[in-house]
């Protein structure tokens, strides 16, 4: 209904697609049929977002790698990583949001109080198109994190001033494997600002790129 769509783009037999509480199926373009691939198969209808194993956002991401199409990045609070199509699941990183208990409750607020509308997730996963090892990934809390060596280390580098901006997009170029490009947006707290910033560094520091906006 909401989330992301991912499949290969050279042979594109198998396709990803998601919904709230992620829920994440596998369609094969050739069989005709389809299967959930869900990384812990429980569907939290009712159930606060601090007693669920794992934390969706409604338009969780999903990433199939650009270096090897077996290889499915599916964020949380974690990011979850498969390298059998979704058969089976690894956390590839540490809690990379606020992980706040008093937003994680029926409603998961602050925003709505919808029960499967779950705050502190992950909202973008970049996978660098230069290499597998570095991935980029941001919360709707207001976070960035990347890590260079395939998840085994993960660095804080959020743009200053984003504070609890959603992170909407993470791009990096395809010119630069230093150069990366992230969107924020504040409308959620009435702020329609544009925020948008680049770094040349992997995140070490970033300029603010919105005049003329």
């Amino acid at each position: 209904e909401s989330a992301h769509v991912a499949f290969d783009p050279d042979n594109p037999r198998y396709t990803y697609a998601g919904c709230y509480l992620g829920l994440i199926e596998e369609f094969d373009t050739v069989s005709r049929t389809s299967r959930s691939v869900k990384a812990y198969e429980e569907l939290g209808l009712g159930v606060p977002a601090s007693e669920q194993k794992y934390r969706f956002n409604w338009n969780a991401p999903i990433h199939v790698s650009a270096h090897d199409p077996s290889v499915i990045y599916h964020g949380a609070q974690v990011l979850l990583k498969s390298s059998d199509r979704g058969f089976s699941w690894t956390e590839a990183s540490p809690d990379l949001t606020r992980d706040e208990i008093d937003k994680q409750g029926f409603g998961s607020g602050p925003y709505t109080n919808e029960n499967i509308e779950i705050y502190n997730t992950i909202f973008v996963v970049e996978e660098s198109p230069h290499d597998a090892n570095v991935i980029w990934a941001g919360s709707d809390d207001g976070l960035v994190h990347v890590t260079r060596d395939g998840g085994a280390n993960w660095e804080d580098v959020t743009p200053r001033g984003v504070d609890r901006a959603l992170i909407n997009s993470i791009d990096v170029s395809p010119h630069d494997p230093a150069v990366a490009y992230v969107v924020a947006m504040k409308y959620k707290s009435g702020d329609n600002a544009p925020y948008v910033y680049r770094t040349e560094n992997y995140g070490s520091s970033w300029r603010r790129i919105t005049d003329g906006l």
